[in-house]
């Protein structure tokens, strides 16, 4: 690079000079293939910032959904607990414990459902909200949290009716 030269201005205006660059020099500008590369630098960074933002991030957002047959494990409840007080002699200490059982049910299926949808990992939906095929159904591991794992609900309704029907033919009901 060579050095600029000084060029004294003219005499109307005092200890001003005027600096003339080199012809040879570009002046600090860049040519058509700088900016080029310079672009495809940058925009090979963007590519790469958002590929590694959607592995990081978006691909996580995917949830996994189950479900649970709430009203499956409500009729399981109600019908235990209406075959244990069909039981003839029961007393008041049994239908206090029926009452404290009725009213904790409610905090045990909380917990249970809350135990399941960790387990798995998912959300946790109604069964008879969600339309589609589940590939996670819960409710027998919720069914064997709550203690009723292997309990047939068709079996309970055969006994709470034949019951029922016994007690209708005696006539004294349930003494």
């Amino acid at each position: 690079m060579t050095e600029a030269a000084v060029i004294e201005a003219p005499a109307a205006v005092p200890n001003a000079a005027v600096v003339v660059e080199d012809a040879g020099s570009t002046g600090g500008t860049i040519g058509w293939q700088e900016y080029t590369i310079f672009s495809i630098i940058a925009v090979v960074i963007a590519v790469l910032v958002a590929i590694a933002s959607w592995y990081f991030v978006g691909r996580q957002q995917t949830t996994k959904i189950g479900v649970v047959d709430l009203p499956q494990l409500m009729e399981i409840e109600e019908l235990s607990l209406t075959l244990s007080m069909m039981n003839k002699g029961v007393s008041d200490d049994d239908r206090a414990a029926a009452f404290l059982r009725v009213k904790s049910f409610g905090d045990r299926l909380d917990k249970a459902v809350d135990q399941a949808r960790t387990e798995c990992g998912c959300l946790l939906l109604a069964k008879n909200a969600y339309i589609g095929d589940s590939k996670s159904d819960q409710t027998g591991r919720v069914k064997a949290l709550l203690g009723y794992d292997g309990v047939n609900v068709q079996d309970l309704r055969s006994r709470v009716k034949s019951n029922v029907q016994g007690m209708a033919e005696t006539p004294q009901g349930m003494k």
